[in-house]
């Protein structure tokens, strides 16, 4: 359920405020999601789940105030592994997140929290994943055969995005 008000959110504004900065784009939305996500990050002590980690990662991986993302992601970054947010296992059943989901490149900001070992034996599994259609699939209930689709496709693109960023493809 959406919280009352429709109030911002670490997930979709560091994204997006993630992706406009890779860009080099300016606009005065972009400010006003800044000082959000400096305030909010700031706050951080215990994400609910993941998913707001891939917020505060996009944002902190792109922000122009290296310094100050850096600082921020080392009191942050940590919370994927203390929270239980990172599955380790690359075998792991479930709905699970792994290191290459908050550290998919190895110049990603989170990459440092994993070691080599870990990030190869996941890099492993994702290209073993690959079905014999050429896909991938992902570890959650599909919705309906669309949205099936649908994320097979993204998660296809991405899966050799990751491979091929990672020396593997």
């Amino acid at each position: 359920m959406a919280p009352e008000g429709n109030p911002a959110s670490l997930i979709q504004t560091g994204q997006i405020a993630g992706l406009l900065y890779e860009h080099h784009f300016a606009h005065s939305w972009l400010d006003g999601a800044t000082r959000f996500m400096w305030s909010a990050i700031d706050k951080l002590t215990e994400p609910e789940n993941g998913y707001v980690m891939f917020g505060v990662l996009a944002f902190l991986e792109h922000v122009p105030d290296r310094a100050r993302a850096e600082a921020a992601f080392d009191r942050v970054g940590p919370l994927l592994l203390s929270g239980g947010l990172v599955t380790l296992d690359p075998e792991a059943a479930g709905e699970t997140q792994s290191p290459l989901d908050f550290a998919p490149l190895p110049d990603s900001i989170a990459r440092r929290l994993f070691d080599q070992r870990t990030i190869e034996a996941h890099l492993d599994h994702l290209a073993a994943a690959q079905r014999d259609d050429g896909g991938w699939m992902f570890n959650w209930p599909a919705w309906s055969p669309a949205a099936e689709a649908d994320w097979r496709g993204f998660l296809t693109v991405d899966a050799l995005r990751v491979l091929r960023g990672n020396g593997r493809a």
